[in-house]
């Protein structure tokens, strides 16, 4: 079986919380981030000192052309909220997000 490699030009960042109140009692998830793709070289010279772009550490950074982050542009965003059935906890709610996610 071959082991997975990492695609340095394709990637996701998502953040992710969960919880209920009380706890135990009525919980929910969210999940937020993007899937990105990264810039070509070409792409970052045309860019400008007021262009902001993501990075594959999930933050926005303005450009810079000594940057040594790799650079992305965003694909697909997702944004989405989740009420838990029942009665749940604070764990099972943020186990469930990433589980979702």
């Amino acid at each position: 079986m071959k082991t997975p490699t990492a695609n340095p030009s394709h990637g996701v960042v998502l953040y992710i919380d969960g919880g209920s109140n009380p706890n135990p009692g009525f919980g929910g998830y969210g999940i937020h981030g993007y899937f990105y793709n990264a810039m070509e070289q070409t792409d970052l010279n045309k860019a400008t000192a007021l262009d902001h772009y993501a990075t594959t550490k999930g933050y926005l950074l303005k450009v810079k052309k000594t940057e040594k982050d790799v650079l992305v542009e965003p694909a697909l965003y997702v944004d989405a909220s989740y009420a838990m059935p029942g009665i749940s906890t604070n764990n099972t709610a943020e186990l469930t997000a990433l589980l979702v996610a």
